[in-house]
Order: C-alpha cells, then sequence, then structure tokens
C-alpha cells in the first residue's frame, strides 16, 4: 500500500515535468528562451531591411521622373510665351510706320479740333528756318481752290532764335469769292494732330483774316488770326506775327 502511494506520487511528479517541457497539447518541445531571441532577430532584420530598401527606390525614382517632368514642361511653355509676345509686340510697328507717313518730330501728346475736318496730312516734314532780318510783306494776289501742302517755313526775326520741327501741313482752300474763302487746315507733328475749319476773309491787296468755326471761338486753337497772304496759280504764302519782332512765313505748294 505504501508502495503504490509512492508509486503514484512519483508517477504525478513525472507528468507535471513532461507537461512543463512539452505543454498540454503534446508534440514538439517549446522553443527554449535564447533560441526564441535568435530567430526573432533575423526575423526584425529581415522585415527591416526590405522595408526600408523598397521605400527608398520608391522615393528616388518618383522624385526624379517628377522633377524631369516638371522642368521640361516649364521650358516648353516659357519658350511658347515668349515667342507669341514678340510676334504680338512686332505688330505695332508696322502701324506706327504708316502714322508716320504723315507726322515727324517728337510726341505731343493730344491735339486738338478732332472732327474739325478729314484731310489728311500730307508733304514733308518741315523745320522752321530762322533769319534775323525783317520778313517781307504779303503781296495778296488771286487765291485758286484746291489742296496744298506746306513746304517751308521761316522765321523771320531780329532777336535771333532756335529753329524747331513744325511738322507736316495740309491745307484745302474752297468756297472762293472775291473776298473770302473757306479753309481747312491739319497740322501732324509727332503722335499730336490739330485741325481747324477757319472762314477767310481776304482782301487783294494782301491782308487777312482767319475765324474758326471748328474748334469753337473762345475754345482751345480757336482764337481767330490776321495776317498777310501772297498767292499765285500754283503757291500761298501765309504770313503771321509772332509778337513784335518776328514774323512767321508758311509757304504752301498747290498739288
Amino acid at each position: 500500500m505504501n508502495l503504490s502511494v509512492t508509486s503514484r506520487i512519483l508517477l504525478a511528479g513525472l507528468v507535471a515535468g513532461l507537461v512543463s517541457v512539452y505543454g498540454c497539447g503534446g508534440g514538439k518541445p517549446l522553443a527554449s528562451g535564447t533560441p526564441g531571441s535568435g530567430g526573432g532577430s533575423p526575423s526584425d532584420g529581415a522585415a527591416g531591411s526590405t522595408s526600408t530598401g523598397v521605400g527608398g527606390m520608391s522615393d528616388g525614382a518618383a522624385g526624379s521622373t517628377s522633377t524631369g517632368a516638371g522642368g521640361m514642361s516649364d521650358g516648353a511653355a516659357g519658350s511658347a510665351i515668349a515667342g507669341a509676345g514678340g510676334g504680338a509686340g512686332g505688330n505695332p510697328p508696322p502701324t506706327g510706320g504708316v502714322g508716320g507717313t504723315t507726322g515727324c518730330g517728337v510726341a505731343q501728346g493730344p491735339g486738338i479740333g478732332d472732327g474739325c475736318n478729314a484731310v489728311v496730312a500730307a508733304g514733308p516734314c518741315v523745320t522752321e528756318q530762322t533769319i534775323r532780318v525783317t520778313g517781307p510783306t504779303g503781296g495778296g494776289g488771286v487765291v485758286v481752290a484746291g489742296t496744298y501742302e506746306l513746304t517751308s517755313a521761316i522765321d523771320y526775326t531780329i532777336a535771333g532764335g532756335t529753329a524747331q520741327i513744325l511738322g507736316k501741313k495740309t491745307i484745302v482752300i474752297s468756297n472762293v469769292t472775291a473776298s473770302s474763302f473757306t479753309l481747312d487746315e491739319v497740322d501732324v507733328l509727332g503722335n499730336r494732330t490739330d485741325r481747324r475749319h477757319d472762314t477767310a476773309t481776304a482782301s487783294f491787296g494782301g491782308m487777312l483774316t482767319l475765324v474758326p468755326t471748328c474748334p469753337a471761338p473762345g475754345t482751345a486753337g480757336g482764337g481767330s488770326r490776321s495776317g498777310r497772304f501772297t498767292a499765285t496759280a500754283t503757291s500761298l504764302d501765309l504770313i503771321f506775327s509772332q509778337g513784335d519782332v518776328n514774323e512767321l512765313i508758311e509757304s504752301y505748294s498747290k498739288i
């Protein structure tokens, strides 16, 4: 009886020991602490190495492709815009060139008398000449209807002065009677255009008075002018006083 009890105690101890080694389900022994740590280290190392390597390659490729494409796109767009801008910028000069056929001198800003007539300025770009002598008097004559272009301008002055560009002037004379006529004038200097529509009263002794109907009297450019003239079948000289010692003679040729 005592041996049987003792045998049972020993058998229970043996079973307990086997359970601690193999576990309740039986099968292979549980891994020891040391092999578990060793196995875990290779697994962690592989996962970390593979993840980092792939991520690095992916980032590098994406960065290279994105930068390259962006650079090519910006370059092409810049070239196209620059070309278009050059073309657009080149268009105004021809327009300016066309305008240049009727103007000369430097830009002078807005003109006066817009709408007073539709005369086109032509002829040469005239520079006023200054001569330090007393100017001639008007000889009168018969004024002939037609279109006239300014060909020269002389400022007769005792005090002297500096020559200046007068620009291009064209006048059209119409409605001629024995003592009057209508005078339409356009004067272009740089980008400025002045226009007048005058009624002229003339004596064949050479006296002349120009009274504007456009621009209206009393407004800018709407002042009356008095002077003298000399007329032939193909030319017209208009002589206007400029102060006490100056006389400007504008010589026009009929076209």
